[in-house]
């Protein structure tokens, strides 16, 4: 399965399933949401092969080998005034960037000047936004101080290259991104505070990566071929392991111990998850179709999606446990998407399937004129599941987020800090773009401003 497939036939694909369940009598969906074009990226170029090894690289093993698999404290502890933590920062109808509290308290217009903005990220400081801005066709990508109308750094800008995707390092000193070229995706590290060059570092065209926790090195998965350790000079140390499976974005778990991908043999496709402390596999099965999957932040917990069938990105949602070797059912709803919460004990996931219990339909009632996604959450330890709201979605998070929402989730935060609560970009009962914010408690969601895009900071 290509990454056409995934950038271009994903989408439809989920206007397919949605259409589909419509038909069993729930929903509609307006065709009109999808866009007309998706914008595409040149070719690749081809790069050399490393030659491969089966040694596991020495800087994971010294980092983590007399590290237990226990929970890690989550970043943000709960209040108990029952507040939602955490300040979003959010794209307005007008496409200028804001930022403002859980209940749109302290409201400010970070953003200066006629740029469009998009993907907005929080520095893991969280006093700092990264943000791809564009005027007349110049594409920048730029960083802004959470306070009022400031001027903006400029770490990268490149007419005619613009940059599509944004990622910060765990030092939240630079900010990782890929950009266009002539001759594919480049990927850059650019410092914070402006003072780079803007020399790419690595190209290959898909690129996705995950950076490690102590940010000296980031697993890549490259060009569909590549699976690798690559330092911050951009040196790759290829693992040795099989990477032409049909997955995107790298899953290795917060204590760099399990790897997880996917493996094309002649008998079909095959999960893999490897022990990189002990050498050693320590799951291998059958898997169709696409391979979604992500690691519990603060646990060896791997969610990921089982589709139904090989031509298919969509399914039941499985949860493997490596402290017991285990793997259990979630839930088996067809899941699009979905989202650990920042403490690991929740998972939020989003699913075309009609629900049989409470729910808050946004903007009134779901009529046959529209059609909706469903936001669910799973309780990891009881596996209580819960249907929390559904809503039309905004076209750009159909569209741009979640065919690639394994790599958003590393950088962009739809969960509050605090695990309490989601914001989702949706479409209003008047077709406007709002913010929703849906408590997982059973409280109600309202919306907290209009707006195409909302992210939260990680503080």
């Amino acid at each position: 399965m290509s990454p056409y497939f995934r950038r271009v036939l994903w989408p439809c694909l989920i206007f397919v399933l949605l259409t589909l369940v419509a038909c069993s009598g729930n929903f509609d969906f307006p065709a009109d949401l999808i866009p007309d074009a998706i914008v595409t990226t040149p070719a690749p170029t081809q790069i050399p092969n490393v030659e491969q090894t089966n040694t596991t690289d020495p800087s994971l093993e010294s980092e983590s080998a007399n590290q237990s698999d226990v929970e890690i404290t989550p970043e943000v502890e709960q209040v108990d005034d029952g507040s939602i933590q955490g300040r979003l920062a959010i794209v307005n109808q007008n496409g200028r960037l804001m930022t403002m509290s859980a209940d749109g308290s302290e409201s400010r217009q970070v953003s200066t000047g006629r740029d469009i903005y998009r993907f907005p990220s929080w520095s893991p400081t969280s006093d700092q936004i990264a943000v791809i801005g564009e005027y007349n066709q110049d594409v920048r990508l730029l960083v802004f101080d959470d306070v009022e109308e400031n001027e903006p750094i400029v770490l990268y800008d490149q007419r005619g290259l613009a940059p599509i995707y944004l990622y910060w390092h765990p030092e939240g000193e630079s900010v990782s991104f890929i950009a266009n070229s002539p001759s594919g995706l480049a990927f850059y590290l650019e410092p914070a505070d402006g003072s780079g060059s803007s020399t790419p570092l690595n190209r290959g065209q898909p690129f996705y990566w995950q950076w490690l926790a102590n940010g000296k090195q980031a697993l890549v998965h490259v060009e569909n071929e590549r699976l690798a350790f690559m330092d911050l000079a951009g040196e790759e140390s290829i693992t040795g392991l099989g990477s032409r499976g049909s997955f995107q974005t790298p899953a290795l778990s917060s204590r760099n111990r399990y790897l997880a991908y996917q493996e094309l043999r002649e008998n079909g496709r095959f999960i893999t998850i490897k022990d990189l402390h002990e050498d050693q596999i320590a799951l291998q099965t059958n898997h169709q179709g696409f391979l979604s999957m992500g690691w519990n932040p603060n646990t060896s917990q791997l969610a990921y999606v089982s589709p139904r069938s090989d031509r298919s990105s969509f399914g039941p949602l499985f949860l493997w446990d490596a402290t017991v070797g285990e793997e259990q059912l979630l839930t088996n709803d067809d899941v699009i998407a979905f989202f650990w919460s920042p403490d690991g004990r929740t998972l939020a996931y989003l699913t075309a399937q009609p629900n049989s219990g409470p729910q808050a339909k946004v903007g009134g009632a779901v009529s046959q004129q529209r059609q909706f996604i469903t936001l669910a959450t799973i309780d990891i330890e009881t596996g209580a599941q819960r249907y929390i709201a559904t809503f039309e979605p905004n076209p750009i998070f159909v569209s741009q987020f979640l065919p690639f929402f394994e790599q958003y989730a590393l950088s962009h935060r739809i969960w509050s800090p605090d695990s309490r609560a989601l914001a989702i970009p949706v479409i209003n009962n008047e077709g406007e773009p709002e913010i929703l914010i849906t408590p997982i408690d059973g409280q109600d969601s309202y919306r907290v401003s209009d707006g195409f895009l909302a992210f939260w900071s990680h503080q």
